[in-house]
């Protein structure tokens, strides 16, 4: 693809590629440690608001950089779903690339801001999920083609963005920190479970699909778990209602909720 042939994007075309419907993700676990560090009569309102900024950027620079290497390991040829701008000719390779790092930048000065706060474990943190978000489909072994998507998902959208908020917030990590983490993740690891929208295209390029990590079964033990900790609702709501599969998935079949299917 040629850099020139591609028109400068505009900003309905990076809210596309930011992919808002997937946001939750980042949002959640902050909500959910923030209520813990309430309940624990720790909250503060700015270590709080930074972690949201800082969760929020790096989920949009995992969103561009998983747009970007899905393009260059060619497994968005024959995607079904949700429009991919690479992928598209939306917007060029290289400048996708850059977004994602800009992204990734923009929560490294939020994160420094954050760990004046709360300590230098922030800072920790911080360069871990930044580099698990590039590593997802990207470098020399990217995480999503090996069967560890729904892994990654679980440990940083879960454990670590819930127990660094309520890390940030109180200079601790209590029990419930680590249930009510291991809870939103089950939730998000179906994020990575993909096989309708790449199918037996993204398995002949080597893109493997891991199990999710936590079935419905699972998240709602942690759910009782939670609830019986006091954690204020409506942070943690698990819905297993048996629904179809939309049009976009080409198929008659039924799924859990639980999927979510954000991506």
């Amino acid at each position: 693809m040629s850099e020139l042939a591609v028109p400068r994007p505009g900003p309905g075309v990076w809210l596309m590629a930011a992919r808002p419907r997937t946001l939750s993700a980042a949002v959640s676990p902050v909500l959910v440690g923030t209520a813990i560090a309430h309940r624990m009569g720790a909250m503060r309102p700015l270590p709080a608001l930074l972690a949201l900024f800082a969760a929020l950027l790096i989920q949009v620079g995992t969103n561009f950089a998983n747009d970007y290497s899905d393009f260059k390991h060619g497994a968005d040829a024959n995607r079904v779903g949700p429009t991919r701008v690479t992928q598209s000719g939306l917007v060029a390779p290289r400048t996708v690339k850059l977004a994602a790092w800009l992204a990734f930048g923009l929560s490294g000065i939020v994160g420094i801001a954050l760990a004046a706060l709360s300590g230098w474990p922030i800072l920790a943190i911080g360069a871990a999920s930044v580099a698990a978000g590039w590593l997802y489909t990207g470098g020399p072994w990217p995480l999503g083609y090996h069967g560890l998507g729904d892994l990654f998902v679980l440990v940083f959208f879960g454990l670590v963005a819930t127990c660094g908020t309520v890390y940030a917030q109180s200079l601790a990590v209590p029990t419930e920190a680590w249930l009510a983490g291991a809870a939103v993740g089950s939730v998000f690891s179906q994020m990575g479970n993909e096989t309708p929208r790449y199918g037996r295209g993204g398995a002949a390029l080597g893109k493997r699909f891991g199990a999710a990590v936590a079935d419905c079964s699972t998240q709602s033990f942690f759910s009782r778990s939670i609830n019986r900790n006091h954690l204020p609702p409506p942070f943690i709501q698990y819905n297993t209602t048996i629904i179809p599969r939309s049009r976009d998935d080409n198929s008659t079949s039924s799924r859990s909720a639980c999927e979510m299917n954000l991506l």
